[in-house]
């Protein structure tokens, strides 16, 4: 059995998923009392964006679940600074998106990854890791496809970007954290290929269904057969996209809408994602939601609560998951 483990994205959010993972993997079995999910069960970890962080962190065993949540608190206050020293009041965000569109230091936050992965690169990771991108343009290996996703991964491959192996963990994960409205595309050159990166949730937040097409492609060494994969999601979005596309402006894409407009994109990819991965999986598939107040994505102020919703949490039916299909 091929089990796959994916975290949507979703800022500060991340935490939400955070607990319930580490929820999870302290809960035991009846009976055995061994872990009702053992992280060394999972064949490929995969992550979006705030997901890719806690993704790689698992993947790279530098990290376990409850470390993560402790590091959430510890640091997202330093990665949401407004640049310059500015307050975190909106009249200062929105400047900074005007004169070049992001109020957050993206090389603030890879300094803050690479404090945690401390030089690992993508090849010395020792588990399977899927990191979702947008690539904006650059001489990339299709010169035909200059702005489409980029799949970051580390599975056995005979091509499709090799040369990302020789990355450091810090920047691929900053990349796929580059979110519109809030940081600037990592631009990441390496063996002469120039990427322009972009937060992965814009073309496939929820990770799974990219997880799977890496597991399941016929260009790489290793194809999964699909009977035999399993897949288990943890997110915080309800993909509810109407509320948010109710409130567009049609006709001037104000700045005001602008947070609605990405609500509305990232909700229907991840709509999308869970539809195709419940067709192809059925009931191998489950995706751990947790709808709820609609916190931004740095809303480090909310933290706690994020938090307290996350334990107070009904997991039954994710049990019942993983003692069905995982165990």
């Amino acid at each position: 059995m091929y089990r796959l483990l994916n975290i949507p994205g979703g800022g500060v959010r991340g935490i939400i998923s955070a607990v319930i993972l580490d929820r999870l993997c302290r809960e035991k079995v009846p009976h055995t009392q061994k872990p009702l999910l053992d992280l060394e069960w999972i064949y490929s970890f995969a992550g979006t964006s705030t997901g890719s962080i806690i993704a790689a962190a698992l993947a790279a065993e530098i990290l376990a679940p409850h470390e993560i949540v402790e590091k959430y608190k510890e640091l997202c206050e330093e990665v949401f600074q407004v640049r310059g020293g500015l307050p975190s009041w909106s009249i200062c965000k929105w400047g900074w998106r005007i004169i070049d569109g992001a109020p957050y230091d993206l090389k603030r936050l890879e300094n803050v990854l690479e404090s945690q992965f401390k030089g690992i690169r993508l090849k010395d990771v020792p588990n399977l890791l899927v990191l979702t991108t947008w690539n904006e343009g650059g001489n990339i290996d299709n010169p035909f496809k200059k702005r489409a996703p980029l799949i970051i991964h580390n599975h056995p491959t005979k091509q499709y970007a090799k040369h990302l192996l020789d990355c450091k963990l810090s920047a691929l994960v900053a990349a796929s954290c580059a979110a519109p409205h809030f940081f600037k595309p990592k631009v990441l050159e390496v063996n002469h290929h120039k990427y322009i990166l972009a937060d992965g949730g814009l073309v496939g937040n929820a990770a799974a269904f990219q997880n799977y097409l890496i597991c399941r492609s016929p260009y790489y060494d290793h194809k999964v057969p699909r009977k035999d994969i399993v897949s288990f999601s943890i997110g915080n979005d309800d993909m509810d996209t109407f509320s948010d596309v109710a409130r567009l402006n049609v006709g001037w894409a104000a700045p005001k809408h602008y947070r609605e407009v990405l609500h509305s994109i990232v909700g229907a990819n991840m709509a999308m994602d869970d539809l195709s991965m419940k067709t192809f999986l059925g009931e191998r598939y489950f995706y751990q939601n947790v709808p709820g107040p609609s916190w931004d994505l740095d809303d480090t102020k909310s933290i706690d609560e994020m938090e307290k919703r996350a334990r107070e949490l009904d997991l039954s039916d994710a049990m019942k998951f993983l003692n069905d299909e995982f165990l």
